[in-house]
């Protein structure tokens, strides 16, 4: 990826955050929203804009990957190593009563969408190269309530539920070919021979995002069942299967009204439950992730 096309992108989501400052009247707020997450296989790295009203939030962002890696596409959500656009929307309603807790819940939907270019050996010669333009695309929808008692030092908590459902394409693996060349000798060519293919997947999760109410951390941990099907059928359920949990712990350096920097840390397993795929039956690693956004406590 080009670093200053990303540049760009940055000056752009801040020449519209600074705009909407002068705004006073506008329907919407308008807020910079980035998230970056990795661990030592993959990641990916998010650059966007907020727009966000009393009940309603708006938030339409790239999605762009660190790495070309696809052999541990399950260890990070979400992450792929095509370029997308990504469209959220989420509705909060206020449950609160005259006494008591504050309360509100939000449902979420989210739709991603992105193409790349492919390119395979289909004769296994270097002349044979074929290129071929693969549509990925993935939904969402969450669902989350939070609960505080709106007291200074108030314990905050925030449950979630998250169910997405994706198409990735990826390369097929390189296969060493051996050539004869006009003196006789013989070399090993490694080339892609057959074009790229896509596995559904269905990945339901939960997390219970908490703040103690003192200090500067809150803690999530997360669990995620995915369901992956066979390669170029619709199906999730007549493949393979992983858990994977995390526990994130969350550090919050600048928390303000229009918005705030957290930077969480985690490790993670993530275990094969059923069938088989190119990743050990039992995986682990840590994960890092830096958040710039305005729903601090919110995890998916």
């Amino acid at each position: 990826m080009n670093l200053k096309f990303i540049f760009r992108l940055l000056l752009l989501v801040l020449i519209i955050s600074n705009i909407s400052s002068y705004a006073q009247e506008a329907k919407f707020k308008i807020g910079p929203y980035a998230n970056g997450m990795t661990n030592i296989k993959d990641g990916f790295f998010e650059i966007g804009t907020i727009f966000h009203k009393s009940n309603m939030e708006i938030k339409p962002y790239l999605r762009i990957p660190i790495s070309n890696k696809e052999k541990a596409i399950t260890q990070i959500d979400r992450n792929s190593n095509t370029f997308k656009g990504v469209l959220s929307y989420s509705y909060i309603l206020d449950i609160t009563e005259e006494t008591g807790p504050i309360k509100r819940i939000f449902i979420s939907g989210q739709f991603e969408f992105g193409t790349k270019e492919y390119k395979f050996y289909p004769d296994s010669t270097n002349s044979s190269e074929t290129k071929s333009n693969q549509i990925s695309f993935a939904g969402e929808l969450k669902i989350g309530c939070y609960k505080t008692n709106g007291e200074e030092y108030a314990k905050q908590i925030a449950p979630e539920f998250r169910v997405r459902y994706s198409k990735e394409y990826k390369s097929s693996d390189e296969v060493g070919i051996v050539m004869n060349n006009s003196n006789g000798i013989s070399t090993v060519n490694e080339l892609i021979i057959t074009e790229p293919d896509a596995k559904p997947t269905l990945s339901p999760a939960i997390s219970l995002n908490f703040y103690s109410g003192k200090g500067d951390f809150s803690y999530t941990p997360a669990m995620y069942y995915n369901f992956i099907g066979k390669a170029g059928e619709n199906n999730p359920f007549n493949g393979n299967s992983r858990l994977r949990v995390e526990t994130w712990v969350f550090y919050y350096p600048v928390v303000s009204a229009k918005t705030g920097i957290k930077i969480g840390l985690s490790p993670f397993v993530s275990l094969r439950t059923t069938g088989d795929d190119s990743l050990n039956k039992f995986e682990y690693g840590g994960m890092l992730q830096l958040l710039i956004s305005t729903n601090m406590l919110h995890f998916f």
